[in-house]
């Protein structure tokens, strides 16, 4: 065992993660210090990859530098309707070079039978009223979307488009493994919504910045595997044996991380707790993004984020192409072929993009057009991860005041969200209940009048 290397600072707050729900927690934490008038809580953030945003992450592509989100990409709901997307803009100013996606219907394929639009939202229509009917008797019942598509009666395509729901959006294998009541009641995770053509990064970087500026230390590469408590508080010890001692602890880490055990907690979770994390189902997802000629999308009139989606040989997947108005070509896919296409070698991805890909007969001719070599999230296979977001299984809810609480640990995250989980709004209202509660448990002192600052409007 290394020898333990104790970090001299005395912090107020120590926060595992440094995604959307841990920045948000800190600056939620020091937003309302200024609003009461006290000094501001000295916030570590520890992270282990080497860059903030956890599972947002903007790269440019290979062919031409053009910026890709590979994780998440979208403020659901669109500009008026996504509260995380309005406080980025209240904060940090408008964003103007961004994307709009409307979310029209998807041409669906199923095993070579093409569903037109309209039947398929008589479909979506059908297991939404069959959704409703089962809530109206009983409010508290929580059944599986299988259960859903039973009593909707539908035979036409049901169980292709039930592999295709739970697979290619909540990122499951079987329709009998996901909630329907989280699938159908979330507040603002609609489809489509804004994209930010310069990709999400903009908003980690500001958020990041502005953490800088009021004192946050944030430290990349710094892979927490032990936690503990004590009557003084929290210390987290990453693999290099320093430990970091603050007065309250927020852990952020993503539940394929919690489940698999990749940290150690002393004393262990509560009960409560330990039994939510194993109530959720992590969600394994995964994009294989192609870069094409642009002049392939005018040639043949593709509209911004024109979609399509499938369904084969017990495999699902959406594609969205020219999404965000960028020259690319999306597979999304979900569940086990997720994974094996986390762990497939370049040219096994490749050879499947292809070949799904040349099945959708809109985009007929784009093999000359490909610009470069397909790109794969890889969040799965990613040891820092362990899947996309999170899932909830039939019979379970989420904690309704967005984290949880085990001691002098707060645990936050979009797994913890009460709506919107699986996204970055909920990974945002989640940090912003937790930062709330923790400002309010710490013993701040007043500022003096003359040094208080105002909070950003």
């Amino acid at each position: 065992m290394s020898e333990q290397k104790q970090d001299t600072e005395n912090y107020d707050a120590v926060i595992l993660g440094a995604g959307i729900s841990g920045m948000t927690a800190a600056l939620t934490m020091i937003d309302e210090a200024k609003k009461q008038g006290r000094t501001p809580p000295r916030i570590l953030i520890l992270d282990g990859d080497d860059r903030p945003g956890g599972r947002v992450k903007t790269q440019p592509m290979p062919a031409d530098g053009t910026p890709l989100d590979m994780g998440a990409h979208w403020f659901h709901g669109g500009p008026d309707v996504n509260s995380f997307y309005k406080w980025a803009i209240k904060r940090y100013g408008p964003f103007s070079n961004i994307n709009v996606d409307h979310a029209e219907g998807l041409g669906m394929n199923y095993n070579n039978t093409v569903t037109p639009k309209e039947d398929q939202s008589k479909i979506d229509d059908d297991l939404y009223n069959a959704w409703e009917r089962d809530v109206k008797k009983d409010p508290l019942a929580r059944p599986s979307m299988a259960q859903i598509f039973t009593e909707a009666g539908r035979k036409r395509n049901i169980r292709q488009y039930g592999a295709l729901l739970s697979q290619a959006w909540e990122a499951v294998q079987s329709p009998s493994d996901i909630d329907a009541h989280e699938f159908y009641s979330d507040g603002e995770t609609l489809p489509g919504g804004v994209q930010l053509k310069d990709g999400v990064d903009t908003v980690v970087k500001k958020m990041v910045n502005e953490l800088r500026q009021n004192g946050v230390t944030i430290k990349s590469n710094a892979i927490v595997n032990n936690i503990s408590q004590a009557k003084d508080g929290v210390t987290m010890t990453d693999q290099t044996g320093e430990t970091y001692h603050a007065k309250r602890g927020v852990v952020t880490a993503s539940i394929g991380v919690l489940q698999k055990k990749g940290i150690t907690f002393s004393p262990p979770q509560s009960d409560a707790v330990a039994k939510y994390i194993d109530s959720v189902e992590p969600a394994s997802a995964t994009k294989i993004v192609l870069p094409m000629n642009e002049e392939f999308f005018k040639k043949n009139n593709i509209a911004a984020n024109a979609r399509f989606g499938g369904y084969k040989n017990g495999e699902a997947f959406f594609c969205f192409a020219h999404g965000a108005g960028e020259p690319n070509l999306l597979l999304y896919l979900g569940g086990d072929l997720a994974v094996k296409m986390d762990k497939a070698s370049p040219a096994e991805a490749r050879n499947f993009s292809l070949k799904t890909l040349d099945e959708i007969p809109a985009l007929a001719g784009y093999r000359n057009y490909i610009a470069g070599d397909p790109v794969t999230t890889h969040w799965n296979t990613n040891p820092l991860y362990g899947c996309a977001y999170s899932a909830m299984k039939p019979g379970h809810d989420r904690p309704q005041a967005g984290f949880m609480q085990d001691g002098l640990l707060t645990y936050a995250g979009e797994a913890f969200a009460p709506s919107d989980a699986a996204t970055m709004k909920g990974a945002w209202d989640s940090g912003l209940k937790a930062g709330t509660k923790i400002l309010s448990d710490l013993a701040l002192k007043r500022r003096p009048q003359n040094a208080r600052a105002a909070v950003p409007s």
